[in-house]
């Protein structure tokens, strides 16, 4: 993948959902999973605006640690995190299997999508999961330094810990 590398996801997958797992009635979801320090991790596939292969970026002073700069996406200037600083994981050098999702949400207290890029160390693959599938984390909420995960989903004898976007803006 070369550094200007962009996918976009067709338009019967983009959204803006603002769930984080399932929802009530919902009985399927689709996630987008990623590779971070060698495990596997996922997001609401509705929330994913497009992948892009890594490139530098536009460092800005006094952000927070974890957001490594900004990129200009068609016009709008948007944060990237880099989700290994936001975990706590140990820092790697990027890679060419290095790439930034780019994520679209609405968010309560703003007006519009709010866009943010997630520095990840690679993309695995799609995973369609039913209610079935998803796992309380409820009894790790004691134990977890951060409430970035909002659950678990079993997929081919392993498990994928998901995302919650959302938590992953705030400090």
């Amino acid at each position: 993948m070369s550094d200007s590398t962009h996918y976009n996801l067709p338009e019967d997958i983009q959204g803006s959902s603002d769930s984080n797992g399932f929802d009530g009635e919902q009985l399927e979801q689709e996630f987008l999973s990623f590779i971070l320090d060698g495990n596997e991790f996922g997001i609401d596939i509705l929330k994913v605006q497009e992948i892009r292969g890594w490139s530098p970026l536009r460092e800005l002073p006094s952000l927070p640690t974890f957001i490594q700069g900004v990129i200009d996406l068609r016009g709008k200037v948007i944060p990237v995190i880099d989700m290994r600083a936001r975990m706590g994981l140990k820092k790697t050098g990027y890679s060419n299997t290095t790439v930034v999702i780019i994520i679209k949400q609405q968010m309560t207290g703003f007006t519009g999508s709010i866009y943010s890029g997630l520095i990840v160390d690679a993309v695995a693959d799609v995973h369609r999961v039913t209610k079935d599938n998803y796992r309380s984390v409820d009894n790790l909420s004691c134990y977890q330094q951060n409430d970035f995960i909002s659950g678990m989903v079993s997929v081919d004898k392993k498990m994928i810990a998901l995302i919650d976007f959302a938590k992953t803006l705030s400090n």
